[in-house]
């Protein structure tokens, strides 16, 4: 840009200079025949400007129209190989086989004894998560709220949970152990068993029954219903938290 506009002011100045000394030096001539020295050298000078400015024109005219030297290309590097990530896979596990459990004979007692049979523990299947069951006394509302592997007491806010086959207390740890149809104390000592739709005392007979969802005390003094099914565990865990050792 600024180069331009030099060359744009020195032709003006050229043209001027050339101009000014011509008028008066054909003024001068025409009037008393005289030389004006100063217009000769401005009309000298501004000649001299003028074939400057052509030349300069002509010069930036042929170094347009000269080829343009192509600029050198670089090759592209190129890109590393991408590491492949090593995954570490585990190996599929082998289920284990299940044993059926070993029937064990009994050995002969007296009369007037009665005997428990001692059953392999089971791990109770837990309901799913998120659902509830709220079991029912009759005449009095919902006593117990079953969630799964948990049991909360609504009368007293405890919370018991069913991890494999026992059972703990939020407030007392180990409260109960649950072998195969039966439930006993921590200390060992066997509460409950349930055959068939009969609730029975290991050391006591019928206690209560299930017919459905509904739990009834075999005097009819106390019944109590579930809003869904429970499973074995689930059953055993209620009979002993419902009616106690």
């Amino acid at each position: 840009m600024r180069r331009s506009r030099f060359a744009w002011a020195f032709t003006v100045v050229a043209i001027l200079l050339a101009v000014y000394g011509l008028y008066f030096v054909i003024h001068r001539d025409k009037v008393d025949n005289g030389i004006f020295v100063t217009a000769i050298i401005a009309l000298s000078l501004g000649g001299l400007m003028l074939l400057a400015a052509i030349g300069m024109k002509i010069m930036g005219t042929s170094k347009k129209n000269q080829p343009e030297e192509p600029t050198p290309s670089f090759p592209e590097e190129e890109e590393p190989p991408v590491r492949q990530q090593w995954r570490y896979e585990e190996p599929a596990r082998e289920e284990p086989r299940r044993e059926e459990p070993v029937r064990q004979e009994r050995s002969p007692v007296h009369d007037d004894e009665e005997t428990f049979e001692e059953l392999p523990r089971v791990r109770p299947a837990p309901e799913p998560r998120g659902m509830s069951c709220y079991v029912s006394k009759s005449g009095y509302g919902p006593v117990f709220e079953v969630s799964g592997n948990r049991f909360r007491d609504m009368r007293n806010n405890r919370t018991y949970r069913l991890e494999g086959g026992s059972v703990y207390s939020d407030f007392g740890g180990l409260v109960y152990e649950i072998s195969g149809n039966t439930i006993r104390t921590y200390a060992g000592d066997p509460l409950y068993q349930i055959s068939g739709d009969s609730i029975n005392r290991v050391f006591g007979g019928h206690y209560a029954s299930i017919s459905g969802n509904v739990i009834t005390k075999y005097d009819l003094s106390e019944r109590y219903e579930c809003s869904f099914h429970l499973n074995l565990a689930q059953t055993l865990v209620l009979a002993a938290l419902l009616f106690g050792n």
